[in-house]
């Protein structure tokens, strides 16, 4: 692939090069925030096993306590040593608490 070929291909997403000033140089390229938009657009952001885990316990974990295995039920997914990290993690965030021994979510402020 050329820079000729690579500029074509680059504009269908308006993604276009520039000067570039590199000390006392200037030769032509992209910058970083240049591709930012079409990146969002085009490239699906995928979450890690924990990331998603976690977003699918934040989702059940409502007002009413649940246990731990009850909210992995409730999310679909296995219970395993890997829930109780989770969420701790969002208790840390300040996202969830522990009321004799089930998970809710922080609801009010707190005093």
């Amino acid at each position: 692939m050329t820079a000729n070929s690579l500029a074509r291909q680059l504009k269908n997403f308006k993604v276009y090069p520039r000067s570039i000033r590199i000390s006392t140089e200037t030769p032509k390229g992209y910058r970083r925030r240049d591709f930012e938009d079409a990146w969002s657009r085009y490239c699906p952001q995928t979450l890690s096993h924990v990331e998603e885990l976690e977003l699918k316990l934040w989702r059940v974990i409502g007002d009413e306590p649940h246990g731990s295995r009850k909210l992995a039920q409730l999310a679909g997914v296995e219970y395993s040593e890997t829930i109780i990290p989770i969420l701790k993690n969002l208790r840390r965030a300040g996202k969830v608490e522990l009321i004799e021994g089930r998970w809710a979510r922080v609801t009010g402020i707190r005093r």
